[in-house]
């Protein structure tokens, strides 16, 4: 279950966001749980109780003490794996949602278009501090995507490589690349599923990875690996 917080004091602005909220999250088969605050304070408060994974954080709440950018950067420094999405009709204030690590920002009135593109983005984002579960001996190992460097084809399944090992898996290449997000994950070559997160360089039809090992790019899937890395490096650019 994903926990999405709308933290606004105008009912028009939460009415409008909890609708399209319930037709995307429908949409999508993803189930919900929508929390709804009117101050920030009681946000941060509630989230010392309960994990909150998408904020929608609106700037401005009449007192100096109740200032979105402010609870913004408190948020990020306790919760730093929650994603806050600015809402504000002042985009003079964008800078200082920067220095408060926001993930997106939402000039009201947002629309439907702009709500999804947004959501996507976030989904993407939360996938990559997920697990996959590999059975080792009849016990269940957890692996963080965001430490998979790429799945290689190897007889008679997969081999998953992380920066520190590698583990052999009865799953072949296809049915990883079915299972993990296309957004996340890309088939450069017929022997590998790269995970872009763990990309530094595309050049001369090979991946540079961030532990400079390298690895090829297919002729066929090289412009589809451009496209595929820029869009990734746009949609998560937000976590520096």
């Amino acid at each position: 279950m994903i926990h999405i917080a709308i933290c606004d004091d105008k009912k028009h602005t939460t009415e409008n966001l909890e609708e399209l909220l319930l037709v995307y999250t429908k949409e999508r088969g993803l189930e919900a749980k929508i929390l709804y605050f009117t101050a920030p304070s009681a946000l941060y408060a509630h989230m010392g109780k309960e994990s909150v994974d998408i904020i929608f954080m609106d700037l401005n709440f009449g007192t100096e003490q109740e200032d979105g950018i402010l609870w913004a950067s408190r948020i990020h420094q306790r919760f730093p794996q929650a994603l806050v999405l600015i809402l504000t009709a002042y985009e003079d204030r964008y800078k200082e949602g920067y220095v408060a690590k926001a993930f997106r920002f939402m000039t009201k009135p947002f629309s439907k278009e702009e709500l999804y593109a947004n959501l996507n983005a976030c989904l993407d984002e939360l996938n990559l501090y997920t697990s996959i579960i590999l059975l080792r001996r009849g016990m269940a190992q957890k692996i963080p995507i965001i430490d998979i460097l790429y799945f290689a084809a190897h007889s008679g399944g997969s081999e998953l490589k992380t920066t520190d090992t590698s583990y052999f898996c009865e799953e072949s290449l296809l049915q990883w690349e079915e299972k993990t997000s296309p957004n996340i994950f890309f088939r450069c070559h017929k022997k590998y599923l790269v995970n872009l997160n763990a990309v530094e360089q595309i050049k001369n039809h090979t991946i540079i990875l961030k532990n400079r090992e390298i690895l090829p790019v297919s002729r066929r899937k090289w412009t589809l690996l451009k496209s595929a890395f820029i869009k990734f490096d746009i949609a998560t650019k937000g976590k520096d």
